[in-house]
This record gives C-alpha cells, structure tokens and sequence, in this order.
C-alpha cells in the first residue's frame, strides 16, 4: 500500500480558500462602514474601498480617506476625533460587527477543500 501527500496542493488550496473568505469578509465591512459612516459630502463614505493587501501573506485590507486635498487625514480625525471633535469610529465598529460571520466564512471556505 502506499498513500502520496501533496502538500504543495494542499497549501495552494488553502490559500485560495483563504483569499476568497477574506474577499467575501472585507466585502461585509466595507457594507457596514458604509451605513456607519458619517454623511457630510459623502466623500468619506465613497472612498470606503477593499483592496488586497501587500503583506506577504496576503489578506484583504478596507480602507478609507475621504478628501484628499487639505483634509488628508480626515477618515483618521473621523474614526479616531480630532483637536475639537469628537470621534465617530464606523471602520472599528464595522470590523467589530463581523469578525464571527467573517470566521465562520473561513471555516466554511476551509472545510469546502
């Protein structure tokens, strides 16, 4: 009798798997941060975006700038508060929101190997 492990599939299955939960998670965050977000111009909100991240280790990133002119840092000073304003966070919250519907995704895209 003799039993193979493929291990390079196994691995390139994997993250594949991982990607896609990660795709399908941020996707759930960034629909949050959208009906969290404050509402001025709207600008802060439209710039709510997933990107793939850079890390070596892949993974999804959502992230958010609002105006980018003089006001460059304006999604930090909303989510964080700024000199004389208070904060309203809606990028924490929404991540919050979804970290077991996220989890459970991973597991489902994992156990689908």
């Amino acid at each position: 009798m003799r039993i193979e492990w493929n291990d390079k599939d196994l691995i390139k299955k994997s993250k594949k798997a991982a990607e896609v939960a990660a795709r399908k998670g941020a996707a759930l965050v960034v629909a949050d941060a959208n009906r969290m977000c404050p509402v001025d111009t709207g600008n802060l909100r439209n710039s709510i975006s997933p990107k793939k991240s850079k890390f070596k280790d892949g993974g999804f990133i959502v992230e958010a700038y609002g105006d980018m002119g003089k006001k460059r840092y304006y999604a930090t000073q909303v989510e964080f508060g700024a000199q004389q304003t208070e904060s309203q966070p809606f990028l924490r919250p929404a991540l919050n929101k979804n970290r077991v519907k996220i989890n459970e995704i991973y597991q489902k895209e994992l156990n689908a190997l």
